[in-house]
């Protein structure tokens, strides 16, 4: 978070390159010089030797042709060994440039110059036999003209191969100039591009380094003009803050320099409640990366609330050299947070206060009124009065069932009513619901149908799951008209669910949303104008939403309606609390044959370990007299909150009477002798975990 430049070897880096590229042109310029200096040299010296010595060749015969011609005519005195002398050197030089020749890439230089020994060769042979004649004034002319005819052969033929060695000369020449000329083509081609390329980064570089200076400024504008402090803190030694952006002086009351003189501030203004989390901080404990809100205290004495965000930087060895970040003033947000706070634990009482009268008021008033009703029914009134009592009775009764309704509200809104969860028959549940109401459902002509399969089992308090059914039933009964039917079914969607649909009126939209909501009334008369106290709905809602469940609507005006009951899907846990292991594998193994998981313990202390990590729905204590775990268990169980409705049944070996009572006054549902048989086993472990 820092606005410091680049360090200037970074931004240099392409310069260093174009040096770099310049002296490599450099060494290639002076590397092609000197090899084309010694290339041109070789070249010359070696075809320039080798015409020189096919002249010298041509020399040495025209001396000794001219001493031959001097001695014929008497200038010289005739000494054939002078002539011996002059062939000899002569084949020594034609050996000379047929050496020099196997260079030369022309093979017929060589041919000529063989051919020319040849002839030489013969015309040293003609001369020493025909010596005499050669030399003699009076010698005879034929042999003088085949002497000639011999040596112009032998001059032709070196003639012909200076003239090719010239040539030769001359094409090598033409070819190491081209290629010199390609060299140098390239190496300018090649300088052109250093040159051009060297042209682009320098101006790669400055149109670089103009961006990067106003990204600078464009940065430097955005980190000083933000309310929010960023800096950078160094960790190495000496430690210190290599950047802090002036919001610190709205912020901490501080300037930037003075935080750069004494970096100690920082830690002298945090909060002595907070100054462990800001050294973890600093110290790079785990967790750096989250933000963290701490209380800091001004220069003027005020308390401000600062959120950091923070991100370590970390050095070429890969160790963490400095902590960039972003401190926020939230004192504003925190304040409302507490405000809140203290606006909900406000609300919360005002509830609880709330629930508490209303409580007391219904449960002041049910009793006169019940006293009242009780005692209207005792009278025998006349003909005229028995239809005013009738009505009378009727509102007392409507009024008692409102105050029954508001009661039971109260308490699960109070947690006096918990539901106490268990697997419950859903068909079995529905039956009975289904005949409490069949008298009112009879008299009104409207169908009752049970389509619930037998075995399927729900995870609920069977009591208050019982209510829910009931109040659904009883709504959809006095909403239908006779010859309407109302159904209980499982959705095939949602296997953990029951339905109460029915044919009857339906239920307007402008009201459907609002059903389930305590504070609105939306109670209508039913079809044979029931009235209805607008409380049982939201009654049911606050059933299921204490079941961790749900409970939907469908509806519409002339299409019936159907409520959905839903419950979380549950396997269930069972816990095995018992000293023995055979004791403890056998009942075990009967859990898991109900289709249950089982958790073991064999002690109190480990049994209580497991179930504050996931609370069990059935707890099987074994205990005996010697060893009473199993109440011991049984009594923090029960005095436990969180698990005071979780079933209990003790297992003992024991026949002892006061130990089985002792269990069912401290709340254990069911009391099991052993051995265990599983005839006994699972007809009261069934409706826990099946």
């Amino acid at each position: 978070m820092t606005v410091k430049k680049q360090k200037s070897s970074t931004l240099n880096r392409p310069g260093r390159y174009a040096v770099l590229s310049v002296a490599l042109v450099g060494i290639s310029s002076l590397a092609l010089v000197i090899y084309s200096n010694m290339t041109w040299e070789s070249l010359i010296a070696r075809e320039i030797s080798l015409v020189s010595r096919i002249q010298e060749v041509e020399f040495m015969l025209v001396e000794g042709h001219l001493w031959l011609d001097e001695t014929s005519t008497g200038v010289r005195h005739p000494r054939q060994e002078k002539l011996r002398n002059v062939f000899e050197k002569t084949d020594d030089a034609i050996g000379d440039c047929l050496r020099v020749s196997s260079e030369s890439s022309d093979p017929s230089i060589s041919e000529k110059l063989v051919m020319a020994r040849s002839v030489i060769r013969e015309l040293a042979r003609f001369t020493h036999a025909n010596w005499a004649d050669l030399v003699s004034e009076d010698g005879l002319e034929d042999i003088r003209n085949r002497f000639d005819s011999i040596y112009n052969v032998a001059m032709i033929q070196l003639k012909a191969a200076r003239d090719r060695a010239e040539t030769q000369k001359m094409n090598e020449i033409a070819h190491e100039k081209k290629v010199l000329y390609i060299i140098i083509a390239t190496w300018v081609a090649t300088v052109g591009t250093v040159l051009g390329t060297i042209s682009f980064l320098a101006l790669k570089r400055r149109q670089t380094e103009k961006q990067l200076s106003d990204n600078e400024r464009r940065f430097r504008r955005l980190v000083e003009n933000s309310k929010d402090i960023i800096y950078r803190y160094r960790l190495a030694e000496p430690r210190g803050f290599e950047y802090v952006s002036p919001a610190l002086a709205m912020a901490l009351g501080e300037s930037p320099e003075e935080y750069y003189r004494n970096p100690d501030l920082w830690m002298e203004a945090v909060n002595a409640d907070h100054k462990d989390v800001m050294e973890n901080v600093m110290k790079l404990k785990e967790g750096i990366e989250e933000p963290v809100t701490l209380k800091f205290t001004r220069k003027d004495g005020r308390t401000v609330w600062m959120e950091l965000s923070n991100s370590p930087v970390y050095g070429k060895r890969g160790d963490v050299v400095a902590v960039e970040g972003i401190a926020r003033n939230v004192t504003s947000r925190k304040e409302d947070e507490e405000e809140l706070i203290r606006a909900k634990e406000q609300a919360e009482e005002a509830t609880i206060l709330k629930d508490q009268f209303v409580s007391l008021v219904s449960h002041d008033l049910r009793a006169p009124l019940g006293a009242m009703l009780g005692m209207l029914k005792l009278l025998e009134p006349g003909e005229k009065e028995k239809e005013i009592v009738r009505r009378v009775i009727a509102s007392g009764e409507g009024l008692l069932n409102m105050i029954d309704q508001l009661l039971n509200i109260s308490r699960l809104k109070t947690g006096k009513i918990r539901p106490r969860k268990m697997f419950v028959d859903a068909h079995g549940l529905a039956e009975s619901q289904m005949g409490a109401l069949s008298f009112t459902a009879e008299r009104k002509g409207v169908k009752m149908v049970n389509r619930i399969p037998k075995g399927i089992r729900l995870f609920a308090d069977f009591t208050l799951l019982g209510e829910v059914a009931q109040n659904l039933l009883s709504n959809a009964i006095k909403f239908c008209r006779q010859g309407d039917t109302v159904t209980l079914f499982v959705p095939e969607d949602r296997p953990c669910s029951i339905a109460v649909k029915d044919t009857g009126a339906g239920i307007h939209p402008a009201i459907l949303g609002d059903l389930f909501r305590h504070e609105v009334k939306t109670t209508t008369q039913g079809t044979d104008g029931e009235k209805g106290t607008g409380l049982g709905l939201p009654y049911c809602k606050d059933i299921m939403d204490a079941h961790g469940g749900t409970l939907e609507v469908e509806s519409g005006p002339g299409k019936g309606t159907v409520f959905y009951i839903g419950l979380p899907k549950t396997r269930a846990v069972a816990i095995v609390v018992e000293a023995d292991e055979e004791q403890r594998g056998a009942l075990t193994s009967h859990i898991k044959e109900m289709g249950a998981e089982a958790m073991e313990a064999d002690n109190v202390k480990a049994a209580l370990v497991l179930m504050a990590d996931r609370p069990p729905n059935l707890i099987l204590a074994g205990a005996t007299p010697e060893d009473p775990d199993g109440m011991t268990l049984l009594r923090k169980v029960k005095s436990d909150t969180s698990l005071d409705q979780v079933p209990v049944i003790v297992v003992t070996s024991s026949g002892d009477a006061d130990l089985r009572q002792e269990a069912y006054d401290l709340g254990a549902v069911h009391v099991i002798q052993k051995p265990v048989t599983a005839s006994e086993f699972a007809p009261r472990v069934r409706r826990f975990v099946s």
